[in-house]
């Protein structure tokens, strides 16, 4: 069994800002583009990854329903005490994230996730709490002094699998609607 997920990539100057935040809270997730999570790393048997059966297919089922979705961001937190990630959570458009989320989490893509679905930019997933909170202040900072568009649309999933530790491969993108 191998871990997959669900998301939606970020373009433009927001996803820019995420991605240069993240290279300096956690220089070693530079690599990770800018994303929101649809559905959080799950176990899913790797012939169900894709193809005619198992979890692409449920995504371009659901694709089918989707119609781009205008969200936007509104403050940085971190989700001390739980875990050692510091974020951006979605404002507008959370609610219908959440449904999204719900419809993804059935079938062939279900999973009995750990925590709550909470719509969010993750920024940076830090060693321990000390360093988290330190994180969540320097995101703040920055967050506060960007002046660049805080509101994006979303308009295709992406179904993604992890390789290796913190490096995930895209396997099928999905447009929403086509």
């Amino acid at each position: 069994m191998v871990q997959y997920a669900v998301v939606c990539y970020l373009d433009g100057d927001l996803a820019k800002f995420a991605e240069g935040l993240r290279s300096q809270l956690a220089p070693q997730q530079s690599h990770l583009r800018a994303h929101i999570t649809l559905l959080p790393p799950r176990l899913i048997p790797p012939d169900n990854e894709s193809g005619n059966g198992g979890a692409g297919k449920a995504l371009r089922s659901a694709g089918l329903q989707l119609a781009p979705l205008r969200i936007s961001l509104d403050q940085v937190e971190s989700f001390l005490p739980l875990h050692p990630t510091v974020y951006l959570r979605v404002h507008h458009g959370a609610r219908h994230l959440r449904s999204i989320y719900e419809t993804l989490n059935t079938g062939d893509l279900a999973a009995a996730d750990p925590w709550p679905y909470l719509p969010h930019l993750t920024l940076a997933t830090l060693p321990d709490a000390g360093q988290a909170r330190a994180a969540l202040a320097q995101a703040q900072q920055h967050w506060q002094r960007y002046e660049g568009e805080r509101e994006l649309t979303l308009i295709e999933m992406t179904l993604v699998r992890e390789d290796t530790p913190e490096h995930w491969t895209d396997l099928e993108t999905i447009l929403w609607g086509a």
